[in-house]
């Protein structure tokens, strides 16, 4: 099981790793759990799968605003994998949604879909290693 430090860290490394290719800004805020499904219930995407009672996979999540914050809950982390690529993983994903979020175009459940393939695309292409750790 990781700690909180050590999710942090790990996150911390990724992000490092990005940014050699590519410039984003953000944050990394480990936060606790009742915040982070306050904050991913606002995702359309979340919404949809919870009206469709489809189990949830949503291992982190990225807020967009004046400065962008990716969050991360330690308890939803390791009940997901134990494996260090796998959160690494998780924060390149949350990091190309940062890097790509001016090509969505409007606030939809179409666009967060599309979001979501683009990512998971540019992930595969920019960065291999880490795309057979997300489904």
């Amino acid at each position: 099981m990781f700690t909180k430090k050590q999710i942090k860290d790990l996150a911390l490394e990724a992000y490092q790793e990005f940014s050699k290719k590519h410039n984003v800004q953000c944050e990394i805020s480990m936060i606790e759990l009742d915040k982070f499904w306050k904050l991913a219930r606002k995702s359309k995407l979340v919404q949809d799968d919870l009206k469709k009672r489809i189990p949830l996979k949503v291992g982190a999540l990225v807020l967009h605003g004046e400065k962008e914050i990716i969050y991360l809950n330690q308890d939803i982390v390791n009940q997901l994998s134990n494996q260090p690529m796998f959160v690494k993983a998780l924060v390149m994903h949350e990091l190309s949604h940062i890097y790509l979020k001016n090509k969505i175009k409007e606030n939809s459940i179409e666009e967060e879909i599309k979001s979501e393939n683009r990512v998971s695309d540019f992930v595969n292409s920019e960065f291999p290693i880490y795309s057979g750790y997300l489904i």
